[in-house]
């Protein structure tokens, strides 16, 4: 498709070529477009609904109930559970998260709001509601990203047809909006996208009253306000914001950027206000350094300075805005820079920890493999989950998209009227989505997590390279998207990264089944509906299978994938493992009200555990004295090998099993029970279950 034909008005006549460009772009798109627009959606349903049959009867247990694709998507049911046993109320602590002090939530109020506001109105009970709504959510979520897409390369002067298909294909979309992955991040990325769109509205439109600012001033205010209502690494989104506004800036010039650029202040001042409350009331604001983790003052501070750095960049544009635009400019700026300067000393010391958190090499970090860096996914260095998530675009995309930036730059003229020159809206929507992605690419580079934001970026790149270029190029962005397959086909060398036929990682655990004994062995305890109620009947297993334990077990866990920020018994449930002393051991799970230890028969390795509990790693290393000896005698490998701890019986082995080294079924998890002060006669038998004693 090619981009809107120039406008010829003569200068002096009193039309404004960069507003007839704009009001083109965002013209009604001819039915052809639409049937075209309607595949894209289409196919993007096609792909996110692939995984149904490990979704849906993916649970080997309990065929009724779905299997969700990861572990956070069980804390947001667990959370939404809460808010539907407590209407409206969301939860900031619960006792779920590390008995008896139990943990704070690190994400913000909103998603768990919506999540609970659909299954409320879903006709089903509401554990059923809860699971139906959430697998089919993030789908949902994937086809509004599509359409926003669509729209925010309109607006950009590009092919509204063609960013549409790529964001329907490209696989690092796709993955984190599959049916079954819920998480917020697909929320937070269509949110972003809402901002963006409010922004390119405006691109090359000044001197117009302000009225005609308000519709994407409010837009941009909504997304701005929701993002960290919703999650607290959102900052970086706050980042890429201020890429896109710059690279307009650069490329299209300070006129072309002013008008966008003063919506952006004054929807981000606003959005500081609305967030204002949130942040005083929330417990992360007065936990100290933590504060980084959840939403605290930090977002207030980080509104305020975007809203202070857009109107110093608006009225650079001088008398491209009108006096009534230049003084909204100078109130928001003015208003941001006085917050910033009452909070930055307040918050200063929560974003360096929050920094040092996420750029040193950290053990947490490590653990999580989409924290990872998109090329070292799987460890050492792979180009593969880079190419087949985000194809080659990224390499191509920058080149074609330069070609008339550059133009820009080298023919930059104004009409006698002072008007801007034709050229000026095109450069400035390149600059805006180059700037926009290049950021989103520096992070997915930084953190696998944000290949998501990085390929959104792509498809609207995409969408704009394909207004601006020609037929071969168009044929080389085509022939860019062929490692996309590896994610959709069975290809030699590229299993790990194919979307769909992979079981749930709570089935191929083991912890389907260990979760499910759990939930038949008695009632939940009072916190289960009560985020502020008694938590016994603890478990202590690995971190990482905490929210299957607190959903499908409906028991507390001591530590969760929350990590150590905000946690309190998180360093104590990875400390468990390397005790070696029984008196130690039988401490600690009393002092977290612990019932039953998950034990895994292929233990995590010890030097990985003490890094976790924050503990020196080097005496458990393989190459250390003594370090085998010390693995040996820690509960982590007797429990995995040879069940002899006096104060622990065995209750229950999976069915999940391994091949163990002489040809044995091994079963992945072992279930003990901490024995009273008398032992009970015989072995544990649960509701609908066989005895399972060892």
């Amino acid at each position: 498709m090619s981009s809107p034909a120039a406008s010829t008005a003569p200068a002096g006549s009193g039309a404004d070529p960069a507003r007839d460009s704009i009001a083109a772009n965002v013209a009604r798109p001819p039915r052809a477009q639409r049937a075209w627009l309607l595949a894209a959606c289409l196919l993007a349903l096609l792909l996110r609904v692939g995984t149904a049959p490990e979704v849906f009867g993916g649970d080997p247990v309990v065929r009724s109930r779905v299997a969700l694709d990861g572990t956070d998507g069980y804390y947001h049911l667990r959370r939404a559970w809460l808010i539907l046993a407590d209407w409206p109320h969301v939860p900031q602590r619960d006792a779920f998260l590390g008995p008896p002090a139990g943990g704070l939530v690190q994400w913000g109020p909103l998603f768990d709001l919506v999540l609970a506001a659909l299954a409320k109105v879903y006709p089903a009970p509401p554990t059923l509601a809860l699971e139906a709504v959430g697998a089919r959510l993030p789908a949902l979520l994937g086809l509004a990203q599509v359409l926003a897409v669509a729209v925010l390369a309109r607006r950009l002067g590009g092919a509204a047809v063609s960013a549409a298909l790529l964001a329907a294909v490209l696989p690092a979309v796709v993955r984190f909006t599959l049916l079954g992955a819920l998480d917020h991040d697909p929320f937070i990325e269509l949110l972003m996208l809402l901002v963006l769109v409010a922004l390119a509205g405006r691109i090359g439109r000044a001197r117009e009253p302000l009225r005609r600012l308000l519709p994407a001033a409010l837009l941009a205010t909504a997304g701005l306000a929701a993002l960290p209502l919703t999650w607290a690494g959102c900052v970086l989104h706050f980042g890429m914001l201020a890429a896109a506004l710059a690279g307009a800036f650069l490329a299209g010039g300070r006129r072309a950027a002013a008008a966008p650029a003063l919506v952006l202040a004054v929807a981000a001042v606003a959005a500081a206000a609305v967030v204002a409350p949130f942040a005083a009331a929330s417990p992360w604001s007065r936990s100290g350094e933590s504060a980084f983790a959840g939403l605290s003052w930090l977002h207030v501070a980080a509104l305020a300075l975007l809203a202070a750095g857009a109107a110093v960049m608006a009225l650079a544009g001088g008398a491209v805005l009108s006096r009534a635009e230049r003084t909204a400019a100078l109130v928001a700026g003015g208003l941001g820079a006085l917050i910033a300067a009452v909070l930055l000393p307040r918050v200063v010391a929560s974003f360096l920890a929050g920094l040092h958190f996420a750029l040193r090499d950290n053990a947490f970090l490590a653990a999580v493999a989409e924290s990872r860096p998109l090329l070292f996914l799987f460890g050492g260095f792979d180009a593969r989950p880079a190419l087949v998530r985000l194809s080659a675009l990224p390499l191509l995309l920058p080149l074609l998209l330069l070609v008339p930036v550059v133009r820009r730059f080298a023919a930059r003229t104004r009409s006698n009227a002072g008007t801007l020159s034709i050229d000026a809206p095109t450069a400035t929507g390149c600059g805006f989505v180059l700037g926009w992605s290049a950021a989103a690419l520096a992070l997915a580079l930084l953190q696998a997590r944000y290949s998501h934001a990085a390929a959104v970026a792509v498809a609207v790149l995409g969408g704009v390279a394909w207004a601006q270029v020609r037929r071969p190029q168009r044929v080389a962005m085509g022939l860019a998207l062929l490692p996309c397959l590896a994610a959709y086909v069975p290809l030699p060398g590229f299993a790990g990264l194919r979307l769909y036929g992979r079981a749930a990682d709570l089935v191929t655990s083991g912890m389907a089944e260990a979760t499910a004994f759990l939930a038949a062995t008695g009632p939940p305890p009072p916190a289960w509906r009560d985020a502020a109620g008694e938590a016994h009947d603890a478990v202590l297993a690995p971190w990482s299978a905490g929210h299957w334990i607190h959903w499908r077990a409906q028991r507390p866990a001591v530590a969760n994938p929350f990590g150590p920020h905000g946690q309190s018994a998180f360093a104590d449930g990875v400390r468990f493992w390397l005790l070696a002393d029984d008196r130690q051991a039988l401490a600690l799970l009393r002092r977290h009200r612990v019932r039953w230890v998950v034990a895994p028969t292929s233990p995590q390795p010890p030097w990985e555990l003490a890094a976790l509990a924050g503990e020196d790693p080097r005496p458990w290393r393989l190459d250390q004295p003594g370090a085998q000896d010390r693995f040996l005698r820690s509960m982590g490998a007797r429990l995995a090998w040879s069940p002899q701890v006096p104060f622990l019986r065995e209750v229950y082995r999976t069915r999940a099993s391994r091949r163990a080294a002489d040809g044995s079924l091994e079963s992945l998890l072992r279930v003990y029970e901490v024995m009273p002060a008398a032992p009970p006669p015989g072995p544990i038998t649960a509701r609908g279950r066989a005895p399972s004693g060892p």
